[in-house]
């Protein structure tokens, strides 16, 4: 389970709460903060669990330990805040959307494909089948087919 609180007393400041559940779900056996000095705008966990992405306004796309909430990887869109993003199916590419739609290797962090549109993307996410992305902004849905 996840939870996002904004700290206001710390600015821009957010911390998100993992709280590792027992087997049964029915009690939490122990809780991770993670905190950014940055306010975070989305997050999404890989589909194994052993990654928690975080994008924040200032542009910052980092990786954490949910196990422990150690930072373990940032970079940062060169093109400004990074309004939502979304982890391939097989945790292979990593999108992001901001002034660009762009995909990302989940390792590198370099950019392998992107698109721009009218106005900025707020949201994006892969079909279940990994093999396209839409994505929406000011002026409507977009989609994509992705060949790798």
């Amino acid at each position: 389970m996840l939870r996002h609180h904004p700290s206001r007393a710390a600015g821009d400041a957010s911390a998100v709460y993992v709280v590792h559940l027992a087997p049964d779900r029915t009690a939490a056996t122990h809780q991770v903060e993670i905190r950014s000095s940055e306010r975070l705008t989305a997050l999404a966990p890989t589909p194994d669990g052993t990654r928690l992405l975080t994008a924040s306004s200032a542009g910052a796309v980092s990786h954490w330990d949910p196990r422990t909430g150690a930072l373990l990887a940032s970079v940062t869109d060169p093109d400004g805040p990074v309004h939502g993003l979304s982890v391939h199916p097989d945790g292979t590419w990593i999108a992001t959307a901001g002034a660009m739609l762009r995909v990302r290797d989940a390792a590198s962090g370099r950019t392998v494909a992107g698109a721009r549109a009218e106005t900025p993307f707020t949201s994006c996410a892969w079909l279940p089948d990994g093999r396209g992305l839409v994505a929406v902004g000011e002026r409507g849905l977009y989609a994509y087919e992705f060949r790798a």
